[in-house]
């Protein structure tokens, strides 16, 4: 069972436990420290790389304010995903049904009902691309109406399902960070964080305040190359947002599965009580319209043709 979670996850805790011991380590490196490294481009060129790598950290934070109190499913094995785009999400859990994290007042075990208070909701709302997050408890009948009510109108929907942990294998600071002894592992933040802010007090006073911030308040990690930019990129830019990127990946990653068409709920028969645990994998097989689907610049390599067999 896994519940969403702020994108500000224990690995935050460090920067705040990390501010501690971050008075001593400044003492010895000395304010304003920062070490030799080439820019890797103009300033405007940095500061726009540090946009593109925080922006998907910060849908995932945005997308986070929207869900419901939903336990979520992990995204069924071998399911291709891609990153969701949904502009506004739909959740249920158990007893209620939830637009952009407020409840509405449907009654779940009343299907007109439901179709009807999210038919009006999305009216109002418009999103071009609906979200979709159900609690494994969730009742079937339920999904079903969700599903069709929320496809009237769009060639498909996302639903949302916990897929891998990050992957910060290629991050150099998550490399370091991992090579320490733990006692170690917090003057080393500090450390690298102090070393990269450098003389850029934008810099200094954003990642004061994200460690003010309380744990899951939310916090726009893209100030930070607002920050660099103020100080024309007189700081490690790139180790900035590597640390920025460390600290801020989700704790509970959420992927976008693509449903369609409008009767893919209605090709899986189940009782209306069912709960989604027992039908969602029957859902994404249940005919070639209902299927994940991965947008080609995601797309894996297809796999070779395989070789013929000998002849006897």
């Amino acid at each position: 069972m896994r519940r969403p979670a702020s994108t500000r996850p224990a690995r935050l805790r460090l920067l705040h436990r990390a501010a501690l011991v971050g008075a001593a380590t400044a003492a010895l490196l000395g304010a304003g420290a920062c070490k030799d490294r080439a820019p890797q481009g103009s300033c405007p060129e940095r500061v726009a790389a540090t946009r593109a790598a925080l922006a998907p950290v910060a849908a995932a934070e945005a997308l986070i304010t929207k869900l419901g109190p939903v336990a979520f499913m992990e995204a069924p094995a071998g399911a291709p995903f891609t990153t969701p785009r949904a502009d506004a999400v739909v959740s249920v859990d158990t007893y209620k049904l939830y637009v952009d994290g407020a409840a509405l007042g449907a009654d779940l075990r009343d299907g007109e009902g439901v179709r009807r208070a999210l038919r009006e909701r999305l009216a109002a709302a418009s999103p071009a691309t609906v979200g979709l997050a159900f609690d494994r408890d969730a009742p079937w009948g339920t999904i079903v109406a969700v599903v069709d009510e929320a496809l009237r109108g769009r060639d498909h929907v996302e639903l949302l399902v916990v897929g891998p942990e990050p992957d910060l294998s290629s991050s150099p600071l998550a490399a370091r960070l991992a090579a320490a002894p733990p006692d170690a592992m917090l003057a080393l933040l500090a450390r690298t964080t102090e070393e990269a802010i450098g003389s850029c007090q934008p810099a200094r006073r954003l990642f004061a305040d994200l460690d003010e911030a309380r744990p899951g308040a939310p916090f726009d990690v893209l100030a930070l190359a607002d920050a660099v930019q103020q100080c024309e990129c007189d700081c490690d830019v790139e180790a900035l947002t590597e640390v920025m990127r460390f600290l801020h990946a989700p704790a509970t990653p959420l992927v976008a599965v693509e449903l369609r068409p409008s009767d893919a709920a209605r090709a899986v028969p189940g009782a209306d009580a069912e709960p989604w645990s027992g039908r969602a994998e029957a859902l994404l097989r249940a005919s070639p319209d209902a299927r994940p689907i991965i947008p080609p610049e995601l797309a894996l390599e297809p796999d070779p043709e395989p070789l013929p067999e000998p002849e006897p």
